[in-house]
């Protein structure tokens, strides 16, 4: 990892899930190590609808899904993601975060 440049790179649930093998396979072939970072947020629909955001758990559950796959398939590919962190959110949203 340490000859290859970084590419950093950003995208949301949907755009995640919606990138095929072969955007991936391509990447992989790049002269860098690609980080990718995804906006997970939470997985609890409730803060999924306080925050305003867009997606449903089960896309998020999707999305994380997808990010072990790619993490475990490509090794030039790392992906991470984000969750919120807040007093002001619903208490499913604490007790979600432990979702295996």
């Amino acid at each position: 990892m340490d000859e290859w440049p970084f590419l950093y790179l950003f995208g949301s649930v949907g755009s995640f899930i919606g990138a095929g093998q072969a955007l991936f396979e391509q990447l992989n072939r790049l002269p860098f190590y690609t980080y990718i970072n995804i906006g997970f947020e939470s997985i609890d629909p409730k803060t999924l609808a306080q925050i305003g955001k867009l997606v449903t758990a089960e896309q998020v559950k999707e999305a994380f899904q997808k990010m072990l796959e790619i993490n475990a398939a490509f090794d030039r590919i790392e992906v991470t993601g984000n969750f919120i962190a807040g007093d002001n959110l619903p208490p499913e949203h604490k007790k979600m975060m432990k979702y295996k």
